[in-house]
């Protein structure tokens, strides 16, 4: 019986190897400027954004009104989360913040790569690399040589809309992978001459780009393909030809030197292998997601800078009122506290105006076309300025911006016409109109002054004249009235019929007196000023918000369409390989890139029947 030894080997322990982490702070670095984070942020801000569109913010008209019809549990959890003032809450600018400087990383880190696109377009590929593309087709051409047929196709690029760049490529190869060693790249024009330094055979595509533009400034492109084959393209202008210098130097026939170590075999330079043509369409679309984020910025740094360096403030003005303050505003949900603020310069109110639909009507907003309030501004430093503020009118002087923002609404007259008839009935009856707050001197001397409007006439509890409501039901102007060389005296002058056997309806100063015309307006005009010293507002929605709506157009409906051919004659005649692709729009683009391919096709097939 035998046995046998089973000898046990040692296991041998594996060692794992942890990939190292990347330092916590490059780390942050990668996730505040990753697209996903800015999109999630973006997102938020949106959603606060319809909240504060749902809720009535505290600084909006109506506010009072909408808090108090608010439970008790609604007014603590809305205003412990700050919602009735969303847009000044501090979790809604440091969101602001944040995406902010995510946009700002997140463009740092892909910049680069778009520019490259505009500075460093790809004008060569390999056959391969091109019949790879989106769209691809092989074209056969008419006999014509290949400088010719390259011409055609170049015009035909064109006149389809690309941007055209035509290259010559040299082709190296060697029987194996190149393992080292170095080239230069010879150029020719005329008697001058040029030479690339020597580029290692591992060069990246980018190192022979460099040294080609380093020497001949002519955009030229160079790659060398791990088959063993090296394409070096260049201008039309520059005739190419290659020579590699390599650490054992053993020149062969063609004068070239060769290492068969390090090159695995001979190698042969061909003359002008090929043609290629490059067209391009759209180019700068590639930065059109840069520009969207500098709109972006200029949105959000616009309205920050506004709302941290600027107020709100509220000034009623009346026909010759001036003043020097305003009523700053500051908002504690229902309750508005408002404190006077001066101003460097005075304002004087000369008119108000209500442009009315039916001039018969109520001064309502439903019978308003625009209310108008002349203002004079007084400034020390800048002298007399005077402006209308419209209700699609602002105005705008040294960083404070007016706007209408609404009226007190107890009729008043912008202007009466007064019918004048003579006591003695001798005289002719006079017909004068006279402005707020303006006078008129008769033919005999009589100075009258309009002094007050009373829509609704009536006496108060004193026996004064009075109004009793806001509209025009007993419409009445007060006048003063001073005949040559004599004392003033108040006289009424109604719309309607009165008695001249009551006192306010007597004659008076030699006339009666009768109110047949007047303009409607309100009373008084309050305006809303928003001081923006740095004009934030303004530059984040002209310059932010409208040049965001461009972009976006920009971005979405213009593509970066590339289109590369390689015209190339071997054995069966001249062949052009096409193919192309865009950024977005894909189906566009096949439609562009099939009638490109008709066009060549289409001209080729003229050529051909002159030559038959």
């Amino acid at each position: 019986m035998s046995s046998v030894n089973t000898v046990k080997e040692p296991v041998k322990k594996q060692v794992v190897r942890v990939p190292k982490k990347a330092p916590i702070l490059l780390r942050l670095l990668d996730f505040i400027s990753s697209v996903k984070f800015g999109v999630v942020l973006l997102c938020i801000l949106v959603i606060l954004s319809i909240v504060g569109m749902l809720i009535i913010q505290q600084n909006v008209n109506g506010f009072d009104a909408y808090y108090a019809g608010l439970t008790p549990a609604q007014k603590a959890v809305y205003g412990w989360l700050g919602l009735f003032d969303i847009y000044h809450s501090i979790y809604f600018n440091a969101i602001l913040l944040v995406l902010s400087l995510n946009i700002v990383l997140a463009s740092i880190d892909r910049f680069p790569s778009a520019w490259s696109y505009i500075i460093k377009p790809k004008l060569v590929g390999t056959i391969e690399w091109i019949k790879g593309r989106h769209v691809s087709e092989t074209v056969p051409l008419n006999s014509d040589p290949v400088e010719k047929q390259t011409d055609k196709l170049a015009k035909a690029f064109k006149d389809s809309g690309f941007s055209t760049k035509v290259s010559r490529t040299h082709v190296l190869k060697a029987d194996g992978e190149p393992t080292h060693g170095e080239f230069s790249i010879v150029f020719s024009r005329g008697d001058e001459t040029g030479r690339t330094a020597p580029i290692p055979f591992d060069a990246s595509s980018s190192d022979i780009r460099e040294a080609l533009e380093n020497k001949t400034g002519e955009g030229s492109t160079g790659r060398f393909f791990k088959t063993g084959e090296l394409s070096v393209s260049g201008s039309l202008n520059w005739g190419l030809s290659i020579s590699t210098v390599v650490p054992s130097a053993k020149q062969d026939d063609s004068g070239f030197s060769v290492d068969d170590d390090s090159l695995g075999g001979a190698i042969e330079v061909s003359d002008i292998n090929s043609y290629s043509v490059f067209g391009e369409s759209g180019k700068w679309n590639r930065l059109g997601a840069y520009i969207v984020h500098v709109c972006l910025l200029t949105l959000f740094l616009g309205h920050f800078v506004a709302l941290q360096t600027g107020f709100d403030a509220d000034v009623g003005f009346k026909p010759g009122q001036t003043t020097d303050e305003i009523e700053l505003i500051e908002f504690d949900l229902d309750k508005q506290n408002r404190f006077a603020a001066s101003l460097p310069f005075t304002i004087t109110c000369t008119d108000i105006q209500q442009k009315l639909i039916d001039p018969n009507g109520p001064i309502d907003t439903s019978n308003t076309l625009d209310w108008v309030t002349s203002i004079k501004i007084d400034d020390p430093q800048f002298g007399v300025t005077e402006a209308d503020v419209g209700l699609n009118k602002p105005f705008s002087y040294r960083g404070y911006r007016f706007f209408q923002a609404q009226t007190i609404p107890i009729g008043n007259a912008r202007s009466i016409t007064l019918g004048l008839t003579p006591e003695d009935e001798e005289g002719a009856p006079v017909e004068i109109t006279i402005p707020r707050n303006g006078s008129k001197t008769l033919q005999d001397g009589t100075v009258i002054k309009y002094d007050e409007f009373l829509p609704d006439f009536t006496f108060n509890r004193d026996g004064q004249p009075d109004t009793r409501s806001g509209d025009y039901n007993n419409p009445a102007a007060v006048l003063s009235v001073t005949p040559k060389n004599e004392q003033p005296v108040r006289v009424f002058a109604f719309a309607g019929d009165v008695s001249s056997n009551i006192p306010v309806g007597a004659a008076k100063a030699g006339y009666k007196w009768k109110l047949k015309e007047y303009e409607k307006s309100p009373r008084a005009h309050i305006l809303s000023i928003k001081y923006d010293p740095f004009n934030g507002a303004f530059i984040a929605w002209y310059f932010g918000g409208v040049g965001l709506i461009g972009a976006l157009i920009f971005v979405f409906f213009v593509s970066h369409k590339r289109v590369w051919a390689i015209v190339k004659q071997d054995q069966e005649g001249v062949n052009a390989v096409l193919g192309g692709d865009t950024n977005r729009n894909h189906q566009g683009f096949e439609d562009k890139f099939t009638k490109l391919i008709g066009l060549i096709k289409g001209r080729d097939k003229e050529i051909k029947k002159v030559e038959n």
